[in-house]
């Protein structure tokens, strides 16, 4: 979770999750389509933001 947090501009950018999880940049933009496409995540001022859709997701995988 970096909502919020200092380092959120880093850690929410496409180039960040392709560093971070060692996706090719072409997996890493399906992979953001997909999310843009399922409302979870909006592209804003440069950065992937999660949509209250998409944080209640997030929720549901990580709070068990």
């Amino acid at each position: 979770h970096h909502e919020g947090a200092a380092r959120e501009a880093t850690e929410s950018s496409e180039a960040h999750l392709e560093e971070h999880l060692g996706w090719t940049p072409a997996f890493a933009r399906d992979i953001v389509r997909r999310a843009e496409s399922a409302e979870l995540v909006r592209r804003e001022a440069g950065r992937l933001r999660l949509t209250e859709r998409g944080r209640a997701a997030a929720r549901e995988v990580t709070v068990r």
